[in-house]
């Protein structure tokens, strides 16, 4: 194989990833940001660094994908949050990590409460 179909590869299996689990990222970082503003630049740069970083995920663990993002993803809103820190709308470092906690345990279960909910009567 040949490095540029490796590439080509390598760009599915990324995308395929990380638009099955887009919307459980997004919620995770709502879940932990006041604004919309902010969700969507922390979406942004978690997606970059995500990609970047992708060579380093090990790929056969399709499932670890999540908790992956989910860590880079914390990351980046404690980033943002830093570079925000004068903001009035903020959450103290103990609500910010009772959210992380609570939003990580959710946003997992999200998939299979969906799930449940197609396979209704």
């Amino acid at each position: 194989m040949d490095e540029q179909q490796e590439t080509k590869i390598h760009h599915e299996a990324f995308l395929r990833l990380f638009t099955k689990f887009e919307g459980n990222l997004r919620a995770f970082v709502a879940s932990l940001l006041p604004t919309w503003e902010g969700v969507d630049e922390v979406m942004q740069e978690s997606s970059i660094v995500l990609w970047r970083k992708f060579a380093q995920f090990d790929q056969s663990a399709e499932s670890g994908f999540l908790d992956w993002a989910f860590m880079i993803a914390r990351y980046e809103v404690l980033k943002y949050r830093r570079r925000r820190a004068t903001d009035r709308l903020r959450f103290s470092e103990d609500v910010f990590e009772l959210l992380t906690n609570t939003a990580e345990s959710v946003t997992v279960t999200q998939d299979q409460r969906l799930r449940l909910l197609y396979h209704l009567p």
